[in-house]
């Protein structure tokens, strides 16, 4: 095992909007992805500002070990079309 010797790393964040197919079926899925980081305890939330943002589902994927030592994770909140907003990964 690949064992890095940068110290702690804080992961680059990166924010995929909902697809058109998706808004159209009256829901709306942020994608929040973070990768580069170590170790990996980090955590990945997504924030929606704007709009009545009502309800939702939010879900986190464990930390996955790339081959470079970092970590990658991910993290999703899928809303009511109708709340509106914007996503940021936090």
């Amino acid at each position: 095992m690949l064992v890095p010797a940068f110290g702690r790393v804080e992961p680059r964040l990166s924010v995929l909007p909902p697809s058109r197919e998706e808004l159209a079926q009256g829901k709306a899925t942020f994608m929040c992805l973070a990768h580069e980081g170590f170790p990996s305890d980090w955590s990945v939330w997504l924030k929606v500002s704007g709009g009545g943002v009502v309800g939702g589902e939010q879900s986190r994927s464990p930390a996955v070990l790339q081959k470079d030592g970092h970590y990658s994770w991910s993290s999703s909140l899928t809303l009511p079309r109708s709340s509106g907003g914007r996503g940021a990964c936090l």
